[in-house]
């Protein structure tokens, strides 16, 4: 979200027009989840995507109409059977909003500051969408960050929908909803999947990359300064020096929204930062190394007085088995692990399967 919004604010600051194409629902196995957001420019060109292929082409072709109109539409898209061709897609079906931002409209320019701003501050905040349903005429640019209090944009939410916000304060995941006659998307710009990244070696320099476009947000971290610096880690929200793997937590806060990744040079220094790690209530702790590595570390921690509960959300060896090689494959065999935990939720059953029991 922070790259699209970072893209968006230098189109606004080059007065540059252009429409959003946002992903409100799915059904079945349509490629790109709610909140999937395009941005198209009047040169066709785009950043981001909601699928790619023939949908892509087509959103392309009908957001022609919509910098004509500048007003917005939502379409549904059938992506099942044969488009011609000997073309098949996909299956399912995705709603689409296509939506006009208008670079002379300071409101709305406004609101997308906000949005990101709330981002940097790590503040809670939400972009909050108005939706065409038929019932009621919406405003161009339909669109507000609300945030402390306080909305920024072209909307004023009513009670209704403050409420909601209320209720959902630690939601992650963007949602529709109904309030009155009038319908919104909501997406939450705080609260993200944290990963922190322990270790910054060569598999952890490609994991930030991957686990930054896939949406989580990342820190590494390391007690050796020579390490921690900007150009090995070009895309993460932070690099922290840590005074040692004794104490790896003192300066971080870990709760149910973090992802622990312990990739340290030395085996003692991985068993120091996993002691730790299996006393927070972090969402997940994954550890590198070999089957028998990781054994003999969860052997030596067990007979601490540790109990058998600690150690259920520990993967180790991290990542999906998909004979991973070098850093990069290494790095994506992680990632692709991290993703598919936080899909599954914490009442899936997929994510209650730890694969520490097959050490």
């Amino acid at each position: 979200m922070k790259t699209t919004l970072q893209y968006c604010i230098n189109l606004f600051e080059h007065g540059e027009s252009f429409v959003t194409a946002l992903v409100l629902s799915r059904e079945g196995s349509a490629p790109r989840r709610t909140g999937a957001r395009m941005i198209i420019r009047i040169n066709g060109k785009s950043f981001g995507t909601i699928g790619g292929g023939s949908l892509e082409t087509e959103v392309k072709r009908r957001s022609e109409n919509i910098f004509t109109e500048k007003k917005p539409a939502v379409h549904r898209f059938d992506l099942t059977g044969d488009i011609g061709g000997g073309v098949m897609l996909c299956g399912g079906r995705v709603d689409v909003l296509l939506d006009y931002m208008d670079s002379k409209n300071q409101k709305l320019k406004s609101a997308w500051h906000a949005a990101l701003q709330a981002i940097q501050a790590k503040q809670s905040a939400w972009m909050i969408t108005a939706v065409p349903n038929g019932r009621k005429v919406i405003p161009r640019a339909g669109f507000c960050t609300y945030v402390s209090g306080e909305a920024t944009g072209a909307l004023q939410p009513g009670s209704a929908l403050l409420q909601q916000l209320t209720d959902r304060t630690n939601a992650h995941r963007p949602w529709i909803t109904d309030a009155g006659e009038e319908r919104f998307f909501v997406e939450p710009l705080t609260g993200l999947l944290q990963v922190f990244i322990f270790g910054s070696g060569h598999i952890a320099q490609q994991l930030a990359m991957l686990t930054v476009l896939a949406g989580f947000k990342t820190t590494v971290l390391d007690d050796r300064r020579d390490d921690t610096v900007r150009h090995r880690f070009p895309l993460a929200d932070e690099i922290a020096l840590i005074k040692s793997y004794g104490n790896p937590f003192k300066d971080i806060t870990i709760d149910q929204d973090s992802y622990i990744v312990i990739l340290t040079r030395y085996p003692s220094l991985d068993k120091q930062v996993l002691e730790a790690a299996l006393t927070t209530n972090a969402a997940y702790i994954g550890m590198i190394g070999s089957k028998h590595k990781c054994r003999a570390l969860r052997n030596d921690l067990a007979n601490t007085g540790l109990p058998p509960e600690a150690f259920k959300r520990l993967h180790a060896p991290i990542g999906i088995p998909i004979g991973a090689d070098s850093p990069e494959e290494v790095a994506i065999s992680i990632a692709a692990e991290l993703i598919q935990q936080r899909s599954a939720g914490p009442n899936s059953i997929n994510y209650k399967r730890r694969r520490c029991r097959e050490l």
